[in-house]
């Protein structure tokens, strides 16, 4: 339920703390082995939710949380009836709930810590929801709010007069929302909507767990914190780390994780860390608006009065003038991640990457794919001195654990035999192959009241086609199979025309209305 409301929370803490719980018992899943490393024995089931929906990684939650103020406790309403016991006005659904306590159920014990016990972990609770967004969403946390004892209502105790709760909840929401919806040319400027093209793609990217490349992984975060000083004096010829692979080896995946744990670097946290993910929006391959983006971001970022041109040739010699302003002028760390620089526009020359520095004091870290033009001019162009990464194929039993953990949002596993057949295919270790596969998988299995794949499945692993774009193209046939001609038209063969003849892309919403214009028939009784 609780990741079903994600990135949503709310917490209402009173001083109950709860039934505390020697044992845990949770689904057989790797994921479920961080409630045992971060939570102790001994917790109740209100600091396990807490910690799942809210500690466990408070940057991509959005919580909100209100503590009562316990002084209600104090009024002469409250102690008058703290101690009368009242099973036999209890209503059917609260006797249900405490069967053993039909007898002694009073209307303090429904307010009160249970022990001295409840009372620590329950202060130390909100300490730990106090420190965790102290630096993220301070203005979350709603201390102390105000109530008042009602005395029975209903045959159940209650309080009442929450105006300052439901003012919180509903302010701290609707900012929530506010922020995460798409963007409108009324509500934000160009340069936001772009920036929210690029956050998206992040997001998606860490979307699952990121498993498997921890030499890859540390060898660039080792190049981001290597010191910039060399004998006392500050080096200004730090060149780009490359990282270059074949298509489908996860380097934009790799790239997002190491932003996500630079973000969490509360050492760098008065530095500045920018991605470019080229391919992510319209406009995100155009080497010029590339340029300009970047030069406006820091701009922005930084307060500053620069003048932005508009041609390219002075685009670039702004955005070397920005970087260096930016690290000696104002003391600050920059740290770029240029994302798919292969799949830039020709215009300009861009793929030979002559706009970025050869050498500076920012940390630029550039990803492309091994053996294209723009890995063949980087090697020219930077010859011994530059620092490269060849990103592999998987491990396997990161393989293993990847498809474990796309197939399980399904509810469903895959045999040792069956798994090993896949990896077995010529690009089967490459993650790429293996999001598709699994997305295939898990649309033509048959599976068993166990959970697992049926043994007619080794004969579907063993069709499919070696490479990612084998596969690719059995998918878009499968397609056209599962919406025939002869009831919904060419719908299959129109979408992939309309994303060809266009030269930005299409999105989710356009492609709907193009189709519903052609034919609505196409969409009837579809699921699309």
């Amino acid at each position: 339920e609780i990741e079903r409301c994600e990135p949503y929370f709310i917490g209402l803490y009173g001083e109950k703390y709860g039934n505390q719980m020697q044992t845990y018992r949770f689904p057989a899943d790797p994921k479920w082995n961080k409630i045992h490393k971060g939570v102790p024995k001994g917790r109740s089931l209100l600091e396990l939710e807490t910690y799942w929906a809210a500690l466990r990684d408070p940057r991509r939650c959005s919580p909100i949380f209100c503590f009562r103020d316990p002084s209600f406790m104090d009024s002469a309403d409250f102690k008058a009836e703290k101690d009368m016991y009242c099973a036999a006005e209890l209503s059917p659904p609260l006797t249900s709930r405490y069967p053993e306590r039909k007898t002694d159920l009073s209307i303090g014990q429904s307010f009160m810590p249970e022990n001295a016990t409840a009372t620590k972990l329950m202060n130390q609770l909100k300490e730990q929801i106090a420190t965790a967004y102290a630096d993220i969403h301070p203005e979350c946390i709603l201390h102390n709010y105000p109530c008042q004892y009602l005395g029975p209502v209903k045959q159940l105790p209650m309080v009442g007069k929450l105006d300052a709760l439901h003012a919180h909840v509903r302010d701290t929401l609707y900012g929530y929302i506010k922020a995460s919806s798409p963007p409108t040319l009324l509500a934000a400027d160009s340069l936001e909507i772009e920036s929210s093209y690029h956050k998206a793609v992040l997001d998606q990217q860490l979307q699952f767990r990121f498993v498997g490349r921890a030499e890859e992984t540390q060898a660039v975060l080792d190049y981001c914190h290597e010191s910039n000083d060399e004998d006392g004096e500050e080096i200004y010829d730090i060149v780009p780390f490359i990282i270059h692979s074949k298509p489908g080896s996860g380097n934009s995946c790799l790239v997002a994780n190491v932003i996500d744990l630079m973000r969490d670097d509360k050492n760098l946290r008065n530095d500045c860390i920018m991605y470019h993910f080229v391919g992510s929006s319209p406009h995100s391959s155009n080497v010029r608006l590339v340029l300009m983006r970047l030069c406006n971001l820091l701009q922005r970022s930084f307060d500053l009065s620069f003048h932005i041109p508009d041609d390219f040739p002075s685009l670039s010699r702004c955005f070397r003038l920005l970087i260096s302003y930016v690290i000696k002028i104002r003391g600050k760390r920059l740290f770029l991640f240029l994302d798919g620089l292969d799949m830039l526009d020709p215009e300009y020359h861009g793929q030979m990457l002559h706009w970025i520095p050869l050498k500076s004091k920012a940390r630029v870290v550039c990803t492309m794919h091994t053996g294209s033009p723009t890995h063949g001019a980087v090697v020219q162009r930077y010859e011994d001195s530059i620092k490269t990464l060849e990103v592999g194929q998987m491990r396997a039993q990161a393989c293993v654990e990847m498809l474990s953990e796309r197939l399980y949002v399904q509810q469903k596993t895959m045999s040792v035999s069956q798994t090993n057949k896949l990896l077995a295919k010529s690009e089967g270790k490459r993650p790429l192959y293996l999001a598709v596969a699994s997305n295939e998988v898990m649309e033509h299995g048959k599976y068993s009241p166990s959970i697992s794949l049926d043994a007619t499945m080794d004969d579907f692993i063993d069709s499919l086609p070696e490479s990612t774009i084998g596969l690719c193209k059995q998918t878009f046939t499968r397609w056209i199979d599962t919406f025939p001609p002869k009831i919904y038209g060419n719908m299959v063969v129109d979408i992939l025309c309309l994303l060809s003849a266009a030269r930005h892309g299409l999105s989710e919403r356009e492609l709907l209305d193009l189709n519903l214009r052609t034919d609505p028939r196409c969409f009837e009784g579809s699921g699309v």
